[in-house]
C-alpha cells in the first residue's frame, strides 16, 4: 500500500511540474505574441524624398523617435533620412514635404 501511496504522490509532483513548466511557456508564448501584435498594429506613414520625389512608407515609431532625437540634438524636429534610391535626397513626411515645396512656389 506505501508503495502505491508514493507512486501516487510522485506523479503528483510531476503534474505540478509539468504544470509549472505550462505556464513558463504560455507566459513565454504571450510575450512573443505580444510583440508581434505591437509590429502588425504598428502605423506607417507615407514619406517623400525632396529631391527625387520617390515615395516610401515609413513605421510611425521609427520617425517618432528619430523627431525626437533631431530635437534633442538642437536639429529641426521633423523626420528626415537620406533617401535610398537617389542617395543624394532626403526623405520627409508627406505634411513637411509639402511646406516646403509650397514655399518653393
Amino acid at each position: 500500500m506505501r508503495e502505491s501511496h508514493g507512486i501516487r504522490r510522485g506523479l503528483y509532483l510531476r503534474m505540478i511540474q509539468d504544470g509549472k513548466e505550462l505556464i513558463a511557456m504560455i507566459k513565454k508564448d504571450k510575450k512573443l505574441f505580444d510583440e508581434m501584435d505591437l509590429i502588425a498594429r504598428d502605423e506607417f506613414v507615407r514619406c517623400k524624398c525632396l529631391a527625387c520625389g520617390h515615395e516610401q512608407k515609413i513605421p510611425s515609431w521609427l520617425i517618432a523617435e528619430i523627431s525626437e532625437m533631431n530635437e534633442e540634438c538642437g536639429l529641426d524636429d521633423h523626420f528626415s533620412s537620406a533617401c535610398y534610391k537617389c542617395e543624394d535626397g532626403e526623405v520627409v513626411t508627406m505634411d513637411y514635404y509639402n511646406k516646403v515645396k509650397n514655399r518653393e512656389q
